[in-house]
């Protein structure tokens, strides 16, 4: 295989989707909004002698994350530039016709780095939730309000590396919105509820973001914005914690590591109805429509 360097490939995000109620499969999206299942054009990927591998999932994608990202920027020079590409073309889409998943699936490990004071909390993995599905808010976390954050996911299994190695060991990034409650004393209480970090649509990989710093966000509430700036302070400090972490604990591919925005939003908590809208240049967005629980 003959791919080319990250600075020549044509840029692509994946996630995780499913049409007319079928069961979930990674696609990969582009900037003009088009996206394609991947088992649909794995047949050119065959032709062209591009041996992908965990093709089910987006897990199991970043399983072999350096070789798999070589294979995906190959086959979509493919797709845009070969002439072999004509008879696969047929299953593309607008994004929008695509149903939004779990971005990542199965057991993993989960930490927050606290925007306050800098802690990191390990999370249990059932706190990831959907970016575009109601979330169900129990009756004691009626006092949330939703925290824009950055997700950074591991794409190779990293222990004790130095900061010079770190970002390398990032797959990418993807949106993250905390629906955090205010009343809990400790970081995983308040993020101990299944559902209450919905992650996605896109894991957009680290070689397509230039300038992390650059990119503006918005969080906005059932349509005015609550929140918008750029990423910066966000992403400070990521070779240092990267590295930091991986002296404490082994990072394997599909781990995520949530970089925590500011969680003092002057808004009233969350109530039944509302829409959490959460947008950032070329992540995506995501629409979270709060629906409580009674009792």
């Amino acid at each position: 295989m003959n791919s080319g360097s990250e600075a020549q490939a044509i840029p692509f995000s994946i996630g995780s989707f499913s049409i007319s109620g079928s069961p979930s499969f990674p696609a990969l999206v582009f900037d003009d909004g088009a996206a394609v299942p991947l088992a649909s054009v794995l047949p050119l990927a065959g032709k062209k002698g591009i041996r992908l591998t965990g093709t089910d999932s987006v897990h199991g994608l970043l399983a072999d994350w350096d070789w798999n990202f070589a294979c995906l920027s190959e086959l979509v020079r493919c797709l845009a530039e070969d002439d072999d590409a004509r008879g696969h073309r047929g299953g593309f889409m607008p994004e929008e016709f695509l149903k939004a998943g779990k971005l990542l699936t199965g057991p993993r490990q989960v930490f927050r780095r606290s925007s306050t004071d800098g802690r990191v909390s390990s999370l249990p993995h059932v706190v990831i939730g959907l970016p575009a599905d109601p979330f169900f808010m129990p009756e004691d976390m009626r006092d949330s309000r939703p925290v824009f954050s950055l997700g950074l996911v591991i794409g190779r299994m990293m222990r004790n590396v130095d900061e010079t190695e770190a970002m390398g060991g990032i797959a990418g990034y993807c949106l993250a919105t905390e629906i955090a409650s205010e009343n809990a004393d400790e970081t995983f209480d308040r993020l101990g509820i299944p559902g209450t970090l919905p992650l996605g649509p896109l894991l957009v990989p680290r070689a397509f973001v230039s300038d992390a710093a650059s990119l503006e966000y918005q969080l906005g509430l059932n349509g005015p914005p609550l929140e918008r700036g750029r990423l910066g302070d966000l992403v400070q400090g990521i070779p240092a914690l990267v590295a930091s972490l991986s002296r404490r604990t082994l990072l394997l591919p599909g781990d995520v590591l949530v970089l925590g925005g500011k969680s003092d939003l002057m808004c009233q908590p969350l109530q039944d109805g509302d829409i959490v809208e959460a947008v950032a240049t070329g992540l995506g967005r995501q629409m979270i429509n709060i629906q409580c629980k009674e009792g």
